[in-house]
């Protein structure tokens, strides 16, 4: 149990050290052996203080490392007071507003409600006890819902990733409002 927790610590260490020099130095090497310290230590962490806490601590640890490490470096600018003009004017355009409330509407609550709908029906399969299930489903779905707002935000065919994120929605409503899970 020490062992574990001293190398959980030196884990979240070592991998907080590499994110941050990998950033500092835009190096590969410093990225992945940050990573894989961080894979480690959250092992470890779990290892120490079970699913919930574990992997809690685990994942948040080198981020808040990182993010001090980072504003450490910050070095703060005076603003101007000199005032800069825009480039271009203001122009009112109805189609482009419309369009990016579509994006928004589409990221926030729609793709909320899908991924709330496919976690729910995989971590209901899952072979653990419910609480353990709901604790894997929060720590999961934020992750998820990021994953799926990046692929439409990079996503050239924006209908088509509707259309397979709804398919998959539809299909996990089915398997959790449609009998078919027992």
């Amino acid at each position: 149990m020490i062992l574990e927790s001293f190398l959980a610590l030196v884990g979240s260490t070592v991998a907080a050290g590499g994110i941050y020099l990998s950033w500092r130095n835009s190096s590969a090497v410093y990225a992945w052996l940050g990573w894989l310290a961080a894979a480690g230590s959250v092992y470890c962490w779990y290892l120490v203080l079970g699913v919930e806490y574990g992997l809690t601590i685990g994942l948040c640890l080198p981020a808040l490392t990182v993010w001090a490490a980072i504003a450490v470096e910050a070095n703060p600018q005076r603003q101007s007071t000199a005032r800069i003009k825009p480039a271009h004017q203001w122009r009112l355009a109805p189609r482009q507003i419309a369009l990016q409330t579509g994006h928004i509407l589409y990221v926030l609550p729609g793709q909320l409600f899908i991924c709330a709908l496919i976690m729910i029906a995989v971590v209901y399969q899952l072979p653990v006890s419910e609480p353990k299930q709901m604790a894997i489903g929060v720590l999961v779905m934020p992750v998820l819902w990021g994953l799926l707002a990046y692929w439409y935000g990079l996503s050239s065919r924006k209908w088509l990733h509707i259309a397979i994120s709804s398919g998959a929605a539809v299909v996990a409503g089915l398997w959790l409002f449609g009998g078919a899970h027992g």
